[in-house]
């Protein structure tokens, strides 16, 4: 097993272990409500967006509430259930690095989720993001 890949693991199993505690801690969005409104405002229209590492669903939750289509993906199933006992809405439960995803997005919300990858990593991620963006998708 390459660095990378343990890394990752050992980041994976941090969140499903913590689960219940994060979402304790971090359930209060307002510090990040100005700017998940302003990316809200430069969506093309009312297409779906991809909550992208959704945890427990806070951010979606929020743009659910402003009446966008949401779906949440996390690759911790504790935390989706978590966003599914306290955030209803549509959860996909996958690795960013193998979207299982053909649908088309007006925009990809990923709040501390891209930070996860390794830099080598990255360009693949993005490229695949790409592909599933509607035009002027932000």
């Amino acid at each position: 097993m390459t660095a990378p890949l343990r890394r990752s693991a050992t980041t994976f199993r941090t969140y499903a272990a913590n689960a219940s505690d994060y979402f304790a801690r971090h359930r209060d969005r307002k510090w990040n409500r100005k700017i998940l409104r302003h990316f809200a405002d430069c969506l093309p229209g009312p297409g779906p967006i991809l909550d992208l590492g959704c945890g427990p669903g806070f951010n979606g939750s929020e743009l659910r509430n402003w009446d966008y289509h949401v779906v949440g993906l996390d690759r911790t199933r504790e935390e989706l259930h978590l966003a599914g006992q306290h955030n209803p809405g549509m959860y996909v439960c996958a690795d960013m690095r193998a979207l299982p995803l053909r649908g088309r997005f007006a925009g990809v919300w990923a709040c501390a989720s891209l930070l996860h990858l390794e830099p080598e990593e990255m360009a693949d991620v993005l490229q695949r993001l790409s592909c599933l963006f509607l035009p002027e998708g932000v």
